[in-house]
């Protein structure tokens, strides 16, 4: 069952300073540990005044279908891929559970009058019969409470 979101925010910097904030190995890591990670290891991939590609390694407490399991943890991956020029971030999971659960997104940022707006948009699509729909909604609702956190970070690092 996939589930898709899409949800816009708007910050008062300039595109440029918003992406090089995004990419930022502190804002990465900053993040993930908000979100349990317990280690955080960013590995560049390629690095172009036209591309930024990297992947986020973490270790983090256990998915299960009821939720996280802080007693175990596992290592988990994400890969990033930025398209410089147009200011494009595409994302896809590639943890563990990537046979059962592919997530991904693309996030555009857009300036006018020197804000930035970020669109932010992710789909996921859980292939657990049964249980895959609840297991997307869960996902996706942590998107929606993680989302606003994210930009409050973000900001912190363009100031």
């Amino acid at each position: 069952m996939s589930t898709s979101l899409e949800r816009d925010f708007t910050l008062p910097f300039p595109a440029a300073k918003v992406s090089e904030a995004m990419r930022s190995p502190a804002l990465i890591e900053e993040s993930e540990r908000s979100r349990g990670a317990r280690s955080v290891d960013i590995r560049t991939l390629v690095k172009t005044d036209a591309q930024h590609e990297y992947e986020i390694h973490t270790r983090v407490p256990a998915k299960t279908v009821k939720g996280l399991d802080p007693n175990k943890l596992e290592d988990d991956c994400v890969i990033v891929r930025w398209r410089l020029t147009d200011q494009v971030r595409s994302w896809q999971y590639a943890g563990p559970h990537k046979n059962m659960v592919d997530a991904r997104g693309e996030d555009r940022l857009i300036e006018a009058n020197g804000s930035t707006t970020i669109r932010f948009s992710m789909k996921i699509d859980v292939k657990i019969p049964l249980a895959g729909k609840l297991v997307a909604k869960m996902v996706a609702s942590g998107f929606e409470e993680n989302w606003p956190k994210y930009v409050r970070l973000i900001e912190k690092h363009c100031a």
